[in-house]
């Protein structure tokens, strides 16, 4: 199957991964020296299109130029582009 566009929303930086909870969509974003990971509704988001809108909240990435994410069940992945470290935390 080829992949297609879902849907588009717009965002304040650089998205760098997105993963599903089974309830919340977290997005790692780059904002050009201030890491976040959004922790967004997905109803609010496909209605809006705006991550602003559909953010429940907000929290730091560890490092600087964060990139991609992961979840297995219980922690977060994710990486940092300028220092090339694995980080692992707890969804928020």
């Amino acid at each position: 199957m080829m992949p297609f566009v879902l849907f588009s929303y717009q965002n304040g930086g650089f998205s760098q991964g997105l993963e599903w909870d089974g309830t919340y969509l977290y997005e790692s974003e780059n904002r050009l020296g201030t890491d976040i990971i959004n922790k967004m509704d997905l109803s609010l988001l496909l209605e809006t299109g705006s991550s602003t809108e559909a953010t429940l909240s907000e929290f730091g990435a560890p490092g600087s130029m964060v990139e991609d994410l992961a979840w297995d069940g219980k922690s977060f992945f994710t990486s940092d582009e300028r220092a090339f470290r694995l980080y692992m935390g707890e969804l928020q």
